[in-house]
């Protein structure tokens, strides 16, 4: 280790610090100094600062924040359509049914209570897979002091994560030919968004029974997914309190206005259902589904207990000196000199209670 640079380090906030979360800020601070290019100095004392046995790990946690904050930037499509659930390994798990109704039952004086159980496992099964990707920067990059690639990747593999979360959900909807998925909705049609296109929809739900058959679906939240091509048009329909209707009344167009009856729907624009569909109707198709909240969500995202939304990880294997002792951190892999990083998620989804949901490729 340089001398000089050495002795800096020994005053650098990284070591200074009071706080472990105070560390972690000082040693990512040091790292944007170091990237920058804005000094030889500072690309040095990154460099060396890479060679201690602390840094290393305080930069680590800091890449870790950055990605988990990254992976929060990045717009939640799923939330209003996903019921969430959590397992606690990768095997299958089914759905368990905890909507049903039960009633009483009248119990004459002495006699036991008549037992029911209102848990009933459903044939829904979801389960949880590993996602994820890795970065390297290179021993050459390293030593010309680009840092382009280390810089960039926490940002990268969070929204990477956040948006494979997003593409899972909405593949359910979408066949991998770009087609509305014809096995998911109940029903589809060709009409493009509109009052009565999306009233029509609307009543689709209303009118479609539950899963059991005891009675109809909860669609007191209906979400209404487009495109953002579509948004204006969605909210337009939807966030109206008042509407103008017009029809014909024995030859004569009429116009009255009425509470609009759409009010309520709830849109979600979404960019990852736009990008998964045809390029035909990817400007032009929409869905009607009910809400995660409902007791028949109609899509379901998995995760698995105790694990983060993005696991973010480094490899060291490095090997040793053929004379012994270590090789620095900052010298790469053994097999191919590159220091390596990789960004992990564990999820899932799966198409929950599909009764009442409604798809248009909005081609008519």
């Amino acid at each position: 280790m340089n001398a000089v640079l050495s002795n800096v380090l020994e005053s650098a906030g990284f070591r200074t610090a009071t706080t472990r979360d105070r560390k972690v800020l000082e040693a990512a601070r040091l790292f944007a100094e170091g990237y920058s290019g804005r000094s030889h100095t500072a690309t040095a004392l990154l460099k060396e600062a890479f060679t201690t046995s602390d840094f290393p790990a305080l930069l680590g946690e800091a890449f870790e924040r950055e990605a988990r904050a990254a992976y929060r930037e990045v717009s939640d499509e799923t939330a209003p359509i996903a019921r969430r659930e959590s397992v606690v390994d990768f095997r299958p798990k089914r759905l368990v049914d905890v909507f049903g109704e039960t009633y009483f039952e009248e119990v004459g004086e002495g006699e036991e209570y008549k037992s029911d159980n209102p848990l009933r496992d459903t044939e829904i099964e979801f389960q949880v897979s590993k996602w994820g990707r890795n970065y390297g920067l290179t021993w050459e990059r390293w030593l010309n002091g680009d840092f382009s690639n280390l810089a960039d990747f926490p940002g990268i593999l969070g929204r990477g994560a956040a948006n494979t979360r997003n593409r899972l959900v909405y593949r359910n909807l979408v066949s991998e030919d770009g087609t509305l998925n014809d096995g998911y909705f109940s029903e589809t049609s060709t009409a493009a968004l509109g009052f009565q296109s999306l009233k029509d929809a609307k009543q689709h739900a209303i009118e479609a029974d539950n899963v059991r058959g005891d009675g109809p679906i909860d669609a007191s939240t209906l979400v209404l997914v487009v495109p953002p091509s579509l948004e204006e048009t969605a909210r337009a329909l939807t966030e109206s309190r008042r509407v103008t209707e017009t029809f014909d009344d024995g030859g004569t167009i009429r116009e009255i206005e009425r509470t609009n009856t759409l009010a309520g729907i709830q849109v979600q624009a979404s960019h990852e259902f736009s990008r998964l569909l045809d390029t035909g109707i990817r400007h032009t198709a929409w869905a009607l589904v009910p809400g995660a909240v409902t007791q028949n969500p109609a899509l379901i995202l998995a995760s698995l207990a105790g694990h983060p939304e993005v696991d973010i990880r480094t490899k060291r294997d490095q090997g040793e000196r053929v004379g012994g002792g270590q090789v620095g951190y900052q010298e790469g892999s053994f097999d191919n000199d590159t220091i390596w990083y990789r960004g992990r998620s564990v999820i899932g989804s799966a198409a929950a209670f599909t009764e009442g949901t409604y798809a248009s490729t909005g081609a008519a």
